[in-house]
């Protein structure tokens, strides 16, 4: 979580610099520094998040999250699918309950996995 949060507010102040390269960023500075203060706190040392295709292949599902991702990554991002043939007609009716079913499975999943780890061992994988 706290890498992940970084790299998103680093590539904010990157974005920013863009549009303005004198532009100072102190909020972002402040949130990047109480970042790192929170991971050295928590003692984590890893620099790099978690990357969820690593992960299914260490647990012998990498088929699923690809296949999964192939599929929602259409709804998630504009693609000419999602701006163009999305409707709520023939078979794309189907889409919302099977998305829905199958994203609360995986929540469920998820959720107990990670907290039985986290009991466990802690924050570090």
């Amino acid at each position: 979580m706290w890498i992940d949060g970084m790299d998103m507010f680093k590539s904010l102040q990157r974005l920013m610099s863009l549009f303005d390269p004198e532009e100072k960023t102190p909020e972002l500075d402040q949130t990047l520094a109480s970042f790192e203060a929170k991971k050295a706190e928590l003692g984590l040392t890893k620099s790099k998040y978690l990357d969820v295709k690593d992960l299914a292949q260490q647990v012998g599902m990498q088929d699923e999250p690809k296949s999964m991702n192939k599929v929602t990554s259409k709804l998630v991002h504009p693609t000419a699918f999602s701006v163009l043939a999305f409707s709520n007609k023939g078979e794309l009716q189907h889409l919302m309950p099977i998305f829905f079913s199958a994203g609360t499975r995986y929540a469920l999943e998820i959720c107990e996995t990670i907290k039985a780890h986290v009991d466990k061992n802690g924050m570090e994988p």
